[in-house]
């Protein structure tokens, strides 16, 4: 329970809650507060409620398509089908309709086939504090501490060149029955565009983050699921599974 909970602010303006997140042990809510409930935090005792500066609208811009951070992972899955594939495969329908992608952003679970598939398709986070032209990378995104993630107001995702991208995809994964979360998996990636610059494949659950896979790769995740050893063959072999798949899709 969050007991020390005391206090949620409602600003009003991006820079009003710039400022409120820069604060020590201040939450981020980009909606009903799934990832603080979850997070069971009992240093935190104020929250930025962040509903009248972040828009929960999905839409396309240009040519790239954009995902707001309070939209719940569930309207992302029906707003796009093939991003829905994923976002089914990584938790349940009940989890899918509470937590929003900013929430799923400050968790940032290494096992998440949707966060695999947004790095792989080299998605950017839109944050106010880096400019109008300049966004987060996911590779950077990762290697933050949480506390660095809760400092910052995720206005959304962008994913460049979507949905016309001349990329397929798929997935594989392991688990403990089909509907759960994955324990490990891959994401195959093959271009069908010209000039081809080649099929690679993004792994999940074997380090503390997705990444691309390479030969040699090591698991560094070990657990009562599965051992850094298990893991490791599993990468392997779901890469290679995954791209044949998406080679298979039309």
């Amino acid at each position: 329970m969050l007991i020390n909970l005391r206090t949620i602010h409602k600003p009003t303006s991006i820079s009003e809650a710039v400022k409120l997140l820069r604060q020590t042990d201040v939450y981020p809510l980009y909606g009903g507060g799934a990832a603080l409930i979850r997070a069971d935090d009992q240093k935190i005792e104020e929250a930025v409620d962040l509903s009248k500066v972040v828009s929960e609208q999905c839409r396309l811009a240009d040519e790239d398509m954009f995902l707001s951070g309070r939209a719940t992972l569930q309207q992302i899955a029906e707003y796009d089908p093939a991003l829905g594939e994923f976002i089914a495969a990584d938790m349940p329908n009940t989890l899918r309709n509470a937590m929003t992608l900013g929430d799923l952003l400050l968790e940032c679970p290494p096992n998440s086939l949707f966060l695999g598939l947004l790095y792989g398709l080299v998605a950017r986070i839109d944050t106010p504090e880096r400019g109008a032209n300049d966004t987060i990378q996911l590779a950077q995104w990762f290697t933050m501490s949480t506390a660095e993630r809760r400092q910052h107001v995720i206005l959304g995702v962008i994913i460049p060149d979507f949905p016309k991208t001349h990329w397929r995809f798929a997935y594989e994964k392991v688990a403990r029955t089909p509907s759960d979360t994955a324990i490990v998996g891959a994401i195959g990636f093959v271009y069908d565009g010209e000039p081809d610059p080649g099929s690679y494949s993004v792994v999940i659950g074997a380090m503390g983050h997705p990444v691309r896979y390479q030969v040699g790769l090591k698991a560094e995740v070990s657990d009562y699921k599965g051992s850094a050893a298990y893991r490791t063959e599993m990468a392997k072999v779901l890469s290679e599974r995954a791209l044949a798949k998406a080679a298979g899709r039309k």
